[in-house]
Order: C-alpha cells, then structure tokens, then sequence
C-alpha cells in the first residue's frame, strides 16, 4: 500500500468519525433549551417562549432564593393575558428552593413559561429548561 491511499484511508476514516460524532450529538441533544443565571427584579416578570410538538416535554430544573409564580401558557391565553383578560395557566409550585419539573402540554404549538415576582426583593434564579422527546 502507498503513503499516498494510507493518507486517503485516514481522512476517510476522520470524516466518518465526524460524521457520526455530528448526528449523534444533534439527534441526542435537545430540540430547545435555555441554561442561565439571572434574576427577576420585585414586581417583575421574566418570559421564555417555545414551541412544543406533539409527543415532548418541558423539562425546568431551577434554583431561586425568593418566591416566584411560574407559570405555563399556550399562545391564545398569552394572547388574553397581555390584555389582561382572563387566561388559563399550569401554575407550578412556588419556587423557593431547588426543583425540577417534567411537564407534558396539553397540545403542541408556541408556549410561554412565565416567571413572575410578586415580591418586593429582587429574585435570583438558575434556571436550566429543555425540550424532551418521549
């Protein structure tokens, strides 16, 4: 064998590693996520927005030092909340520690995760949300 075919069969063998280190990485991460530290001011509302498809979760892993209402809403009650209408939510509990949550929407399409601060101190959050296919 030559240096010359030793040389083609190793980039050959790189671009095959890389190939399937791309689409193993693509296929297993997820479709959506947001990982950050930040902070809600007092009286403040912080708003994430996604679509979900049919068949996937919202996973929402978090870490607060205030309490903070979180709440989940699809796009039509977004819609009669920022006229502030009356509107259905899934309200979690209070965050006012550490947790995780693993929610399944009711239906796809664009939703909203609400992060509201009805006191009167400024929250700090680590917030880490993600989109799980089942």
């Amino acid at each position: 064998m030559s240096i010359l075919s030793k040389i083609f069969g190793l980039i050959i063998l790189v671009l095959i590693i890389s190939g399937l280190y791309l689409f193993l990485t693509d296929f297993f991460s997820p479709k959506w996520s947001v990982k950050e530290e930040t902070f809600v001011s007092a009286g403040d509302t912080k708003i994430y927005t996604f679509d979900l498809g049919p068949g996937e979760d919202l996973e929402i892993e978090y870490e607060a030092n205030s309490l903070l209402e979180i709440r989940l809403v699809d796009q039509k009650n977004y819609e009669i909340w920022k006229e502030d209408g009356f509107y259905k939510y899934e309200e979690f509990p209070s965050l006012s520690s550490d947790g995780k949550i693993i929610w399944n929407a009711p239906h796809g399409g664009k939703w909203y995760l609400i992060l509201h601060n009805r006191t009167d101190r400024y929250a700090d959050i680590n917030l880490n949300v993600k989109i799980i296919k089942k």
